[in-house]
Protein backbone atom coordinates (compact mmCIF):
# COMPACT_ATOMS: atom_id res chain seq x y z
CA UNK A 1 0.00 0.00 0.00
CA UNK A 2 0.75 3.37 -0.68
CA UNK A 3 0.46 6.33 2.07
CA UNK A 4 0.48 9.59 1.51
CA UNK A 5 0.73 11.93 4.71
CA UNK A 6 -0.41 15.66 4.98
CA UNK A 7 -1.63 18.25 7.44
CA UNK A 8 -5.66 18.90 7.18
CA UNK A 9 -6.51 22.10 6.39
CA UNK A 10 -10.46 22.14 7.39
CA UNK A 11 -10.99 18.51 6.57
CA UNK A 12 -8.70 18.86 2.88
CA UNK A 13 -5.52 17.77 1.74
CA UNK A 14 -2.80 20.65 3.07
CA UNK A 15 0.84 20.67 3.78
CA UNK A 16 2.38 17.37 2.49
CA UNK A 17 4.19 15.67 5.13
CA UNK A 18 5.66 12.18 3.45
CA UNK A 19 5.11 8.86 1.51
CA UNK A 20 5.41 5.85 2.45
CA UNK A 21 5.32 2.38 1.07
CA UNK A 22 4.27 -0.70 3.83
CA UNK A 23 1.08 -2.79 4.72
CA UNK A 24 2.08 -2.86 7.61
CA UNK A 25 3.41 0.47 8.49
CA UNK A 26 5.10 1.68 11.76
CA UNK A 27 7.30 5.26 11.49
CA UNK A 28 7.97 8.33 13.47
CA UNK A 29 6.06 11.40 12.29
CA UNK A 30 8.65 14.19 12.81
CA UNK A 31 5.71 16.93 13.08
CA UNK A 32 2.10 17.12 15.32
CA UNK A 33 -1.66 17.60 14.59
CA UNK A 34 -4.41 16.95 12.45
CA UNK A 35 -3.47 14.79 9.55
CA UNK A 36 -4.98 12.34 6.91
CA UNK A 37 -3.27 9.63 5.58
CA UNK A 38 -4.11 8.55 2.11
CA UNK A 39 -3.79 5.02 1.72
CA UNK A 40 -3.97 3.18 -1.84
CA UNK A 41 -3.88 -0.28 -3.17
CA UNK A 42 -4.03 -0.49 -6.84
CA UNK A 43 -7.19 0.70 -7.45
CA UNK A 44 -8.81 1.00 -4.20
CA UNK A 45 -8.27 4.70 -2.13
CA UNK A 46 -9.15 5.81 1.06
CA UNK A 47 -8.41 9.26 2.97
CA UNK A 48 -8.34 8.82 6.81
CA UNK A 49 -8.22 11.50 9.40
CA UNK A 50 -6.16 11.09 12.50
CA UNK A 51 -4.86 13.39 14.99
CA UNK A 52 -1.29 12.85 16.23
CA UNK A 53 0.33 14.11 19.44
CA UNK A 54 4.18 14.75 20.13
CA UNK A 55 5.92 11.37 21.94
CA UNK A 56 2.74 9.69 21.85
CA UNK A 57 1.89 6.38 19.28
CA UNK A 58 -1.29 6.95 17.11
CA UNK A 59 -3.01 4.09 15.45
CA UNK A 60 -4.19 4.79 12.28
CA UNK A 61 -7.05 2.29 11.13
CA UNK A 62 -7.23 2.25 7.21
CA UNK A 63 -10.43 -0.05 5.53
CA UNK A 64 -10.00 0.29 1.96
CA UNK A 65 -13.69 -1.32 1.83
CA UNK A 66 -12.81 -3.03 -1.36
CA UNK A 67 -13.09 -6.24 -2.87
CA UNK A 68 -11.12 -7.74 -5.90
CA UNK A 69 -12.46 -8.60 -9.75
CA UNK A 70 -10.81 -10.78 -11.88
CA UNK A 71 -11.72 -9.52 -15.84
CA UNK A 72 -11.64 -12.00 -18.32
CA UNK A 73 -11.45 -10.42 -21.89
CA UNK A 74 -13.38 -12.91 -24.80
CA UNK A 75 -13.36 -11.98 -28.41
CA UNK A 76 -16.77 -14.65 -28.35
CA UNK A 77 -18.09 -17.29 -26.31
CA UNK A 78 -15.42 -19.72 -26.42
CA UNK A 79 -11.79 -17.22 -28.12
CA UNK A 80 -9.74 -15.09 -24.91
CA UNK A 81 -8.39 -11.95 -25.71
CA UNK A 82 -5.03 -12.15 -25.66
CA UNK A 83 -2.77 -10.97 -23.22
CA UNK A 84 -1.48 -7.97 -25.29
CA UNK A 85 -3.14 -5.23 -26.92
CA UNK A 86 -6.50 -4.70 -24.81
CA UNK A 87 -7.27 -2.07 -22.58
CA UNK A 88 -9.95 -2.03 -19.99
CA UNK A 89 -11.29 1.97 -18.90
CA UNK A 90 -12.68 2.01 -15.82
CA UNK A 91 -15.39 4.75 -14.48
CA UNK A 92 -17.59 4.77 -11.82
CA UNK A 93 -21.39 4.48 -12.17
CA UNK A 94 -22.10 8.37 -13.09
CA UNK A 95 -19.49 8.13 -15.76
CA UNK A 96 -16.82 9.58 -14.06
CA UNK A 97 -13.08 8.26 -14.78
CA UNK A 98 -11.35 6.19 -12.39
CA UNK A 99 -8.34 3.95 -13.57
CA UNK A 100 -7.14 1.85 -17.03
CA UNK A 101 -5.43 -1.40 -16.93
CA UNK A 102 -4.17 -3.44 -19.81
CA UNK A 103 -3.94 -7.29 -20.33
CA UNK A 104 -6.71 -9.85 -21.68
CA UNK A 105 -7.24 -11.20 -17.90
CA UNK A 106 -6.55 -8.37 -15.87
CA UNK A 107 -7.19 -8.59 -11.78
CA UNK A 108 -8.05 -5.45 -9.68
CA UNK A 109 -8.67 -3.73 -6.18
CA UNK A 110 -11.44 -1.20 -6.20
CA UNK A 111 -13.38 0.60 -3.54
CA UNK A 112 -16.87 -1.38 -3.24
CA UNK A 113 -19.35 0.24 -5.22
CA UNK A 114 -20.91 0.24 -9.12
CA UNK A 115 -18.57 0.91 -11.92
CA UNK A 116 -18.45 0.70 -15.67
CA UNK A 117 -15.34 -1.03 -17.85
CA UNK A 118 -14.65 0.57 -21.73
CA UNK A 119 -13.05 -2.88 -22.82
CA UNK A 120 -11.55 -1.84 -26.45
CA UNK A 121 -8.42 -3.40 -28.73
CA UNK A 122 -8.06 -2.06 -32.36
CA UNK A 123 -11.51 -0.45 -33.11
CA UNK A 124 -13.62 -2.75 -31.81
CA UNK A 125 -15.07 -1.79 -28.21
CA UNK A 126 -17.71 -2.16 -25.73
CA UNK A 127 -19.12 -1.01 -22.32
CA UNK A 128 -20.36 -3.14 -19.08
CA UNK A 129 -21.25 -2.52 -15.91
CA UNK A 130 -19.86 -4.38 -13.25
CA UNK A 131 -20.63 -4.34 -8.93
CA UNK A 132 -17.35 -4.31 -6.25
CA UNK A 133 -18.81 -5.95 -2.94
CA UNK A 134 -16.54 -5.29 0.30
CA UNK A 135 -14.07 -8.04 1.09
CA UNK A 136 -15.22 -10.47 -2.17
CA UNK A 137 -13.97 -11.62 -5.30
CA UNK A 138 -15.42 -11.81 -8.34
CA UNK A 139 -14.99 -12.61 -11.78
CA UNK A 140 -16.03 -10.39 -14.40
CA UNK A 141 -16.56 -11.58 -18.08
CA UNK A 142 -16.31 -8.90 -20.94
CA UNK A 143 -17.23 -9.79 -24.72
CA UNK A 144 -15.77 -7.88 -27.01
CA UNK A 145 -17.71 -9.37 -29.59
CA UNK A 146 -15.22 -8.83 -32.22
CA UNK A 147 -13.00 -10.34 -35.28
CA UNK A 148 -10.60 -9.71 -37.51
CA UNK A 149 -10.03 -8.61 -41.35
CA UNK A 150 -7.38 -9.49 -43.24
CA UNK A 151 -7.04 -6.93 -46.04
CA UNK A 152 -5.22 -7.34 -49.58
CA UNK A 153 -5.62 -4.92 -51.93
CA UNK A 154 -5.05 -5.22 -55.76
CA UNK A 155 -4.83 -3.47 -58.71
CA UNK A 156 -7.59 -6.19 -60.06
CA UNK A 157 -8.88 -9.70 -59.38
CA UNK A 158 -6.28 -11.48 -58.73
CA UNK A 159 -3.96 -9.49 -60.08
CA UNK A 160 -0.75 -8.11 -58.66
CA UNK A 161 -0.80 -6.01 -55.04
CA UNK A 162 -0.37 -2.55 -54.70
CA UNK A 163 2.70 -1.03 -53.52
CA UNK A 164 3.18 -0.53 -49.56
CA UNK A 165 1.41 3.10 -50.17
CA UNK A 166 -1.80 2.25 -50.16
CA UNK A 167 -4.58 3.56 -47.77
CA UNK A 168 -6.95 1.10 -46.54
CA UNK A 169 -9.97 2.52 -44.71
CA UNK A 170 -13.16 0.43 -42.79
CA UNK A 171 -16.41 1.74 -42.59
CA UNK A 172 -19.40 0.56 -41.24
CA UNK A 173 -22.90 0.08 -43.56
CA UNK A 174 -24.76 3.63 -43.85
CA UNK A 175 -27.17 3.70 -41.41
CA UNK A 176 -30.62 5.44 -41.49
CA UNK A 177 -29.14 8.82 -41.94
CA UNK A 178 -26.92 7.44 -45.32
CA UNK A 179 -23.86 8.10 -43.73
CA UNK A 180 -21.11 5.13 -43.14
CA UNK A 181 -19.30 5.39 -39.95
CA UNK A 182 -15.60 5.08 -39.98
CA UNK A 183 -13.94 2.17 -37.88
CA UNK A 184 -10.55 2.26 -39.02
CA UNK A 185 -7.75 3.50 -41.63
CA UNK A 186 -3.97 2.11 -42.40
CA UNK A 187 -1.51 2.48 -44.37
CA UNK A 188 0.38 -0.29 -46.63
CA UNK A 189 -1.01 -3.84 -47.24
CA UNK A 190 -2.01 -6.94 -46.23
CA UNK A 191 -3.35 -5.41 -43.12
CA UNK A 192 -5.28 -6.90 -40.05
CA UNK A 193 -7.41 -4.92 -38.48
CA UNK A 194 -9.69 -6.15 -35.09
CA UNK A 195 -13.28 -5.03 -35.92
CA UNK A 196 -16.86 -4.50 -33.80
Amino acid sequence: AVWVFSHSLNGAEGEYISTEYSNDLKIDMAKSGTMLATVTSDFAKVVVPFTHEDGKPTHVPVNLNAGIVKFQGMMDESTDLPKDGPAWVFSKADGTYYATGYGGAPTHLFNAGDYKVKLSMGSAEVEAAFSVEAGKTKDQVVLLGSGMARVNVTYSQGGEAVADGAAIEIRKPAGISGEKEWVATEYGNNKVFQVP
